[in-house]
C-alpha cells in the first residue's frame, strides 16, 4: 500500500511539473500534440476536434498517428502505469521550423516554458505546506525540554525559551536547529545561542562538551511520550525494543521526560541501576551499570507545534519551502566536499 501511495504522489509531482510546461507552451503558441498522465499504453485519450469532442479507448500509437481529424489538436491521455506524465511539444526534440515549434519561439518564451515546470513544483510545495501547517500547526523553536545537567540547562537556557539564533544563524522553525547542527557539527567550542524570554532577547554561551552515561537503549525524552524503549544496542539486557520501563531504582516513571530525569539523578559511574520493565504481561527487573561516553550536544528539544491563523500559515509555508530549498542546497554542498556520503542520498526508488 505504501508503494502505491508513493507512486501516486510521485505521479502528482511529475504531472504538476508537466502542467507548468503545458500552460506556458500554450500561452506562447507552442503546439502540444499530447499531454498525458501516467506512462505506458493509453487507456483513455480525449481530444477536442473541429468535428467535436472525440474520446478513444486503448488507442495504439499506430491509430493515434492515423486519425486525421486530431493531428493539429492537443490529445489528453490517461495511461496505464501511474509513474509520472509527459507534455510533448512540437520541435522539442527535433529540428522543426513550423510556426508552432518550440525552436521558433524567442529566448524568453522558451526560457519561461522550461522554467515553468520546476516553478510549478515550488507552487505545489507551498500548497502542500499550507495544508500540512493548517492541520499540524506551526513549528515554533520553543524549548520544550532543556535536559537536566546537560550543556544548555547548565548555561541557563530554560523550558519556554524561544531559540532565535545559533552562532548567528537565524532560527525560524524548530527543525532548523537539528538541521544546522547536522550541517555544522559541534566542535567543542562555545556555541552562541540567542534566545527570547518574556519578550526580551538574551545571548547565552553554551559549552557543548558533555559526558553521557549510556544504558544500551534509547527512548523519546518528552513528557508527551511514554517510557517505551524505541531501540536497543546489541549487548542491551533488554534484548529488543518495545518493552516499557515502569520504575528506576524504585522510583516510578510515567513518561519519557521523567525517565530521563530520574536516570540522570540516579546514575553513578560503575554502579548498577535497577530497572523494572514490562514485556507483554510479564514484569522483570534488570540491573544495568551505565557506561560513560564523552560527546558534544546542546541538550535541548525545541520544536513546539502550535495552531496559527491564516496569515501565519501562509507566512510559515513560505518559510518551510525556503527551509527545504536551503537544506537541499547545503546537503548537496556537503556531498561535493565529501562531508556527506553518497549512501545518504536517495532517488525516487530509494524514497519509495
Amino acid at each position: 500500500m505504501n508503494i502505491i501511495a508513493a507512486l501516486l504522489i510521485f505521479t502528482v509531482i511529475v504531472v504538476i511539473h508537466e502542467l507548468g510546461h503545458f500552460l506556458l507552451a500554450k500561452k506562447h503558441g507552442v503546439g502540444v500534440p499530447e499531454f498525458s498522465v501516467g506512462m505506458g499504453p493509453r487507456i483513455i485519450t480525449f481530444a477536442k476536434t473541429k468535428k467535436g469532442p472525440v474520446c478513444r479507448f486503448f488507442c495504439s500509437q499506430k491509430k493515434f498517428d492515423a486519425y486525421e481529424d486530431w493531428q493539429d489538436v492537443t490529445k489528453y491521455s490517461w495511461k496505464l502505469l501511474p509513474i509520472g506524465g509527459s507534455c510533448a511539444m512540437v520541435g522539442e526534440d527535433e529540428d522543426n521550423d513550423a510556426a508552432d515549434s518550440f525552436n521558433t519561439k524567442g529566448v524568453w518564451a522558451r526560457f519561461s516554458i522550461v522554467f515553468a515546470g520546476p516553478f510549478f513544483n515550488f507552487i505545489l510545495a507551498f500548497v502542500f505546506s499550507v495544508i500540512i501547517l493548517a492541520n499540524n500547526g506551526i513549528d515554533i523553536p520553543r524549548v520544550l525540554a532543556a535536559y537536566d545537567n546537560q550543556p544548555a540547562s547548565e548555561a541557563g537556557i530554560k523550558k519556554g525559551d524561544v531559540i532565535r539564533r545559533i552562532n548567528g544563524k537565524k532560527i525560524t522553525i524548530g527543525r532548523e536547529i537539528d538541521t544546522y547542527l547536522m550541517l555544522h557539527p559541534l566542535s567543542g567550542e562555545e556555541v552562541k545561542v540567542e534566545i527570547e524570554r518574556d519578550g526580551k532577547e538574551k545571548t547565552i554561551m553554551v559549552d557543548p562538551n558533555y559526558t553521557a552515561y549510556l544504558f544500551g537503549f534509547s527512548y523519546k525524552q518528552q513528557n508527551t511520550a511514554d517510557t517505551k524503549i524505541s531501540d536497543v544496542s546489541k549487548d542491551s539486557p533488554f534484548q529488543k525494543a518495545g518493552v516499557k520501563i515502569l520504575s528506576v531504582n524504585g522510583r516510578t516513571v510515567d513518561n519519557g521526560e521523567e525517565l530521563g530525569k530520574v536516570m540522570e539523578e540516579e546514575k553513578k559511574e560503575g554502579e548498577a541501576i535497577s530497572f523494572v520493565i514490562r514485556r507483554g504481561s510479564e514484569e522483570k527487573t534488570y540491573e544495568i551499570a551505565p557506561k560513560s561516553y564523552k560527546t558534544k550536544t546542546l541538550g535541548i528539544y525545541a520544536s513546539d507545534y502550535q495552531k496559527g491563523n491564516a496569515g501565519q500559515i501562509l507566512q510559515y509555508s513560505l518559510i518551510e519551502v525556503k527551509y527545504w530549498i536551503e537544506t537541499t542546497v547545503a546537503s548537496l554542498g556537503q556531498l561535493v566536499t565529501g562531508k556527506m556520503s553518497m549512501k545518504e542520498v536517495s532517488g525516487p526508488v530509494g524514497i519509495v
